[in-house]
């Protein structure tokens, strides 16, 4: 959409604070896939590791770990960014949500983010967090706070119509909790306090 009205001016851009800036998603990038945090920018190393700080392949998802020439703990040492996810086969970087984000739901690592990305795209929807709450069948399940575009009407039964063809079984959300406004902070942050509060 951005690109059809405003041409082709939108960036995006991932780093941070102990490592600043670590890759670049031109419009060109974003026209590959509008999902991409981009490609590392020279003079940074990014591996992807599991929880034995394993180096992960192509396509699996782990926790990012930065080291550039510039970070202010030194050029020696390996970073943790706290940050899940990605490289493909094309050398593109994709997160996939914080790793205290991640749940487990049946024995199946499930990512709040990847949920989040198939309900924003719902036409009646404006705005959307997903979390995951205790379960006992399955341990953990996700809970999903949205916001409706002004005007709209949508219940839990059709929402969750639409999205079962779109995501994996353990995508699907145990709750949804339909909002009049979810709270952001004055730099732009997710206020989970304030939104729990107010449910």
């Amino acid at each position: 959409l951005v690109f059809k009205k405003l041409g082709n001016i939108l960036y995006n851009i991932y780093g941070t604070s102990e490592t600043g800036l670590l890759t670049i998603s031109t419009p060109k990038d974003l026209k590959y896939n509008n999902l991409t945090i981009g490609k590392k920018i020279s003079g940074t190393k990014i591996k992807i590791v599991d929880s034995n700080k394993n180096k992960l392949k192509n396509g699996q998802i782990g926790q990012l770990q930065i080291k550039t020439t510039w970070s202010m703990i030194g050029e020696s040492n390996w970073i943790k960014t706290g940050d899940l996810g990605y490289r493909d086969n094309n050398g593109y970087y994709f997160l996939s949500g914080r790793a205290d984000d991640m749940i487990i739901s049946a024995g199946e690592n499930v990512y709040p983010i990847e949920l989040e990305s198939i309900l924003i795209k719902h036409p009646y929807l404006e705005d959307v967090v997903v979390f995951g709450i205790n379960d006992e069948a399955f341990g953990q399940r996700l809970k999903a706070y949205v916001q409706l575009s002004n005007g709209k009407n949508l219940s839990f039964d059709e929402l969750i119509k639409w999205l079962k063809p779109k995501v994996a079984r353990y995508h699907i959300p145990k709750e949804i909790e339909f909002v009049n406004e979810i709270p952001y902070n004055a730099l732009g942050k997710l206020n989970k306090n304030k939104l729990l509060r107010n449910i």
